[in-house]
């Protein structure tokens, strides 16, 4: 079973955000104590989400994101479809909020000052992050 997947993707999560952020951070606090956390906090689901790009996906859970990266969620690693495929920050530019896309940016910077390692990986159409977000703009408008 995916208990951080389970936690996230409950109606009754969603609603109460912020006892959502509660439970995520004792359920995150359990599974280390007893060695699991590495297992469960970058894993994939069917459909190819983790925790943190089900985080990215609901805005209401943009303050989630800086609990996850301190626990171990990994930006680059992989999200998405299969045919999507990319890491969690060419996830975040082209599917987030604007609101989602700044907190990450925050966290990303505050975590990573030099840059994240994923911040200039290509996703299967050669862009960067900051290209897809540019991308997305530019369709937008």
């Amino acid at each position: 079973t995916r208990p951080i997947h389970r936690l996230l993707e409950s109606p009754e999560s969603r609603s109460k955000p912020s006892q959502t952020a509660d439970t995520l951070c004792r359920l995150l606090s359990d599974l280390a104590s007893v060695g699991y956390l590495g297992s469960y906090i970058n894993l994939a689901n069917r459909c190819g989400c983790t925790p943190l790009s089900i985080c990215l996906l609901t805005e209401q859970y943009s303050n989630l994101i800086s609990v996850l990266i301190s626990y171990g969620a990994q930006l680059h690693h992989l999200c998405g479809s299969l045919a999507d495929r990319c890491n969690h920050l060419h996830f975040a530019m082209s599917k987030a909020s604007p609101k989602t896309i700044d907190s990450t940016l925050d966290e990303v910077f505050r975590t990573y000052p030099s840059g994240a390692d994923g911040m200039y990986a290509l996703n299967r159409r050669g862009e960067t992050p900051k290209a897809a977000l540019m991308k997305r703009t530019e369709e937008a408008t």
